[in-house]
């Protein structure tokens, strides 16, 4: 999109240099894409215009060929005001996009050089020419076609925050040039007005119209934020330079001179000698002007910041230079009253320049502060990381970076609520500056995840010590909303150049560790290249995991549990699967770590929750009456949605509470035994029943199974798979079934792999079995098959002569 009138004098579609075009034509760059005849032309003609105004220059400056001096002030003008129109009637031929503005400004050159031609080579030598005479309609058609090109495109460009900026600099621009008409060219027309009424309007018309140009221009300036580009600085020269030419000529002619000076014809040859060059120069691109970005970085908001007050303030120099100058020759009241009005503008513009100053440097501190905590953002981080790694290179130094997360942040956000995770990561940055240290910068990049920058060469051993430092600082508990939090976080340190030799790089590694950090659960992790494979693959699998979730890869397949004594199946324990498109199944011990550090592990267990209801329905359609164990996470327990989101399931289906068992580890308990304590409770007064899964394994607590409202304990295969060949393993189970009877809880035996395992559990007394001994996980359409057969097939299944069980499992 052509941003301003710059689009009227040159043409985008053309590049800056092209290959096999010789370097001349760098001076006009959008004559590059004519023809060589046709390109020479052009440079011929302005050559020729340039050539007439450096023979004036001489000419005026030296006293040289006097002889020339009516061909220079005639016929030389004229055909100089001719070349310029033809120059740029072509390049607006050329142009492809804002067409009317183009069209308006060729034909008020147009209109300029007919008008010149005219005078120059016929009315100029008649014995008493008219004034105003049909030279005069030439000239003066210019103004309302090139000032009609300017508004439009100002209008095209101008946007509504620009509006009281570009109305002030119009105000003071405005001011300053009728300060400058009344002071100096008015009066001697005035003066001359008692000869010819006619010629004074005339004569005032073109500086009055070079000054409403002028004012134009200045406000498309400001729209623009006062970027220069070749061609408006040719064209910031054209304007005085014209004004000059025409209120020179304005004056001589009040006090009856025939024609103007060769002074006077210098300034119209070299104005019109600098438009055909402007008219063919590249225009700057729309990304790079002010208006491509609402926050100008840091290393573009001086540029933008300077000419917004500069420019105006030059501006503004205007009326202290007219009451200069009224100290020593006295001007009239009225130009003496404008010039005041005009200071006044002038102040006025740059109050406002000084306030959109501040604003600024407001909006440059709030792009780099991140505003819930306080802390760089990562624009910020970014900056200063590349800043110290280059002068870390030229040193041969070396620095670090920390990633810092934040444990099950996600899942504390959703259960808390936003405002509640907005106040952890509010409490959160001060702790970590003041953990970190004064030599440290702080920052956090989004989220719940934070960067730490060292001092530059630190060394590894007091990276470690710092990291250690401010994960110990989590040890205080954090209160919001009148609970005392306790996080966790995980920590990745990564090392230039020993890790990485790039900033970017620097942070993946120190992410990568972060996470290996996450998943051996040690806190803080120091960056190793052999493990960085692996982890980058559990990152990308992040991804595709997400994508699953939306679609249809997610399945599950089903292991039966059955009663020890009568080996009826009672029910069945949904294990998740992960489909890849490529037809490979993948356990849940690839993917199940990577869901919860993504904080999917919520969205995978609604997933399993409906698909394995779904198959409940199916199989008591089939008339096996059969209930479904589900595994769930920190996240599930966390979530007071959790046991609406259950009953909703079951209700939707027809299902009562009996169809569903949920299984938990003492793990999730320990993230918060009350709260979770909450959540069983709802799920238990639905019907559903509850396991404690893989019991003996995690932070083995009786406290909990006194208090938590747990209906059946999971032995843990490391266990019971071993029990025939391992004593001790063997007392564990011993001792874990009669724990559990003495508290009226059921027991399931995970692992079970042949006969001697289960004739063993059932001298033992424990009420149910899983494993491979029943079969292995099967897909659904397997499963029901296999239920088909087993009910079949059970009243002829042998019933061990032994003690039965305390009861079923069902």
């Amino acid at each position: 999109m052509e941003s301003d009138v710059t689009a009227v004098i040159t043409n985008p579609e053309i590049p800056f240099r092209i290959t096999g075009v010789k370097s001349s034509v760098q001076l006009l760059p959008r004559t590059a894409g004519l023809r060589p005849t046709v390109r020479r032309l052009v440079y011929l003609c302005v050559g020729l215009m340039v050539a007439a105004a450096a023979i004036d220059l001489l000419h005026v400056v030296f006293g040289l060929a006097p002889s020339w001096e009516s061909a220079l002030s005639g016929p030389v003008v004229g055909v100089s005001d001719a070349l310029g129109a033809v120059l740029v009637i072509v390049s607006a031929a050329k142009a492809n996009r804002s067409r009317a503005v183009w069209r308006l400004l060729a034909a008020g050159i147009g209109s300029y050089a007919i008008g010149g031609v005219l005078w120059n080579c016929w009315l100029e030598f008649l014995p008493h020419p008219s004034t105003p005479s049909i030279a005069d309609f030439f000239w003066l058609s210019m103004y309302p076609l090139v000032g009609a090109a300017l508004v439009v495109s100002a209008r095209s460009h101008s946007r509504d925050q620009d509006s009281q900026r570009v109305l002030m600099d119009g105000l003071v621009a405005t001011s300053g040039a009728v300060a400058l008409c009344a002071a100096f060219i008015a009066p001697p027309l005035i003066h001359a007005a008692q000869r010819d009424h006619g010629a004074l309007v005339t004569d005032l018309m073109y500086p009055v119209g070079d000054m409403i140009l002028g004012v134009l221009a200045v406000a498309l300036l400001s729209v623009r934020g006062w970027r220069l580009d070749r061609a408006w600085t040719l064209l910031a020269i054209i304007f005085p330079i014209w004004l000059l030419g025409d209120s020179a000529w304005a004056m001589q002619i009040s006090h009856d001179a025939s024609s103007g000076s060769s002074a006077v014809t210098l300034c119209y040859l070299t104005a019109f000698a600098l438009l055909a060059a402007a008219a063919w120069q590249p225009q700057m691109r729309a990304a790079d002007e002010p208006e491509a970005a609402a926050i100008p970085s840091t290393a573009t908001a001086g540029a933008n910041t300077h000419p917004t007050v500069a420019v105006p303030a030059l501006l503004g120099l205007i009326p202290p230079a007219i009451l200069l100058y009224d100290h020593f020759s006295r001007i009239s009241l009225t130009a003496l009253i404008l010039t005041w009005v005009a200071l006044l503008a002038a102040i006025l513009r740059i109050a406002v320049a000084m306030r959109d100053a501040m604003v600024l440097r407001d909006a440059q501190r709030a792009a780099h502060t991140d505003e819930l905590t306080g802390l760089p953002n990562r624009r910020m981080f970014l900056m200063q990381l590349n800043q110290r790694l280059k002068l870390a290179e030229s040193g041969r130094g070396s620095l670090t970076a920390v990633m810092l997360d934040l444990d099950n942040f996600k899942q504390l956000n959703d259960t808390l609520g936003h405002d509640a995770g907005d106040e952890l990561l509010r409490l959160t940055g001060p702790r970590l500056v003041r953990a970190a240290g004064p030599d440290s910068l702080v920052a956090r990049l989004g989220g719940d995840e934070f960067a730490i920058l060292l001092a530059p060469n630190c060394l590894r051993g007091d990276a470690g010590v710092m990291a250690q430092r401010v994960l110990d600082s989590f040890n205080e508990p954090l209160k919001v909303h009148g609970l005392a939090l306790r996080l966790t976080a995980s920590a990745g340190i990564a090392t230039y150049p020993s890790d990485a030799n790039a900033p970017d790089t620097l942070l993946k590694c120190a992410d990568v560790a972060m996470y290996e950090a996450k998943r051996s659960r040690h806190g803080w992790e120091y960056y190793a290249a052999d493990r960085d494979v692996n982890t980058r693959e559990r990152l990308e699998m992040t991804g595709e995991l997400s994508d699953a979730l939306e679609g249809e890869e997610i399945e599950v397949a089903f292991q039966a549990i059955a009663d020890t004594d009568t080996r009826l199946i009672r029910g069945a324990e949904a294990l998740v699967r992960w489909r890849r498109p490529d037809g490979t199944l993948r356990p849940p011990g690839e993917f199940l770590e990577a869901a919860e550090l993504a904080g999917l592990s919520r969205q995978l267990t609604r997933r399993v929750v409906k698909l394995a209801l779904d198959n409940v329905c199916e199989w008591r359609a089939a008339g096996h009456v059969m209930s479904v164990a589900v595994n769930t996470t920190v996240a599930d327990l966390l979530d007071e949605a959790f046991p609406d989101e259950i009953e909703m399931a079951l209700r939707s289906r027809g299902l009562g509470g009996d169809a569903l068992k949920i299984e938990v580890t003492e793990s999730s308990i320990m993230a918060n035994p009350t709260r979770v304590g909450e959540i069983l409770e709802r799920l238990r007064a639905l019907g559903v029943r509850i396991a404690l899964d893989d019991f003996g394994t995690g932070y083995s607590s009786l406290t909990h199974l006194r208090q938590l409202p747990v209906d059946r304990l999971k032995i843990d295969r490391s266990f019971v798979t071993p029990m025939c060949s391992q004593p001790t393993d063997a007392a564990i189970v011993y001792a874990t079934i009669e724990l559990a009877h003495r508290l009226n809880l059921g027991v399931i035996a995970e692992g079970v792999e042949d006969e001697d395992t289960w004739q063993a559990l059932l001298e033992l007394g424990c009420d149910g079995i899983q494993g491979y001994w029943l079969n292995k996980p099967l897909g659904p359409a397997a499963f029901l098959e296999l239920l088909d057969c087993h009910l079949a097939e059970s009243q002829s299944l042998p019933t061990p002569a032994s003690t039965a069980s305390r009861g079923s499992i069902a």
